[in-house]
């Protein structure tokens, strides 16, 4: 299993409500070796167009954080990829369709 360390360094040189450079998305950067990532807060983040799940500490994280960098100190979590229920894909085959037409 991967990990991603979220360090001092990341928090101090990250920008507050920003999905491209937070803290996470800074840490996750490294760890992956990419620009193409994606950290709104919630329950999934993106690397490369790939879902992965964030962990409940990192989603406190961002709320904090977003509020107060002085609120968040760093934390390490586990790199786990989602995996799409057929109803999440079937809601995403109905908005393209909806979207889409």
């Amino acid at each position: 299993m991967q990990y991603v360390e979220v360090t001092q360094d990341d928090i101090d040189n990250s920008l507050q409500r920003t999905p491209f450079n937070c803290a996470i998305a800074r840490a996750l950067k490294k760890r992956m070796r990419t620009g193409n990532v994606v950290v709104n807060g919630g329950p999934l983040f993106q690397v490369d167009g790939v879902d992965y799940r964030m962990p409940s500490k990192g989603q406190q994280f961002v709320r904090k954080f977003d509020a107060s960098r002085s609120m968040v100190s760093p934390f390490t979590f586990a790199l786990r990829r989602h995996k799409q229920t057929q109803t999440e894909i079937d809601n995403g085959l109905m908005y393209s369709l909806i979207t889409f037409k």
